[in-house]
């Protein structure tokens, strides 16, 4: 069995790892084309994990969170809490120039404006491209 190449033709033998360049000439290239040929096919390239960020900025933040439509919605969230937790989370939204993940802020909002864990890592994904 062969897997492919990120960006290149060449292939790796899972067997023991060995590198095979797409070279016409070389027995190992000629074995994987004839395996090929055979009906076989390669292990795709294997997808990187995407690493989550701990933390982006609050423009980061803000910015993602409008290009997915929940801007308005993290305000009015924020604005809906009772007291006590209103105006902590008033002041984290308004004078943090950071935000981290796993702030317990973030994880209290999240399922309000209809998010899961999956679509803050997402969120923070994005925001960090910004």
């Amino acid at each position: 069995m062969y897997q492919q190449i990120k960006n290149s033709t060449s292939v790796i033998r899972i067997a023991d790892g060995a590198y095979i360049p797409s070279d016409n000439g070389n027995s190992d290239w000629k074995a994987y084309i004839a395996w090929k040929n055979a009906g076989n096919s390669p292990e795709p390239v294997p997808v990187e994990p995407v690493k989550v960020p701990s933390s982006v900025t609050m423009r980061q933040a803000r910015l993602a969170l409008l290009a997915a439509g929940k801007l308005d919605d993290v305000e009015a969230a924020i604005n809906a809490l009772p007291e006590p937790p209103k105006t902590p989370a008033l002041i984290e939204w308004n004078y943090s120039n950071e935000v981290l993940r796993h702030n317990g802020f973030v994880s209290q909002i999240a399922p309000l404006i209809g998010m899961t864990p999956a679509d803050l890592d997402a969120i923070f994904i994005e925001a960090a491209k910004l």
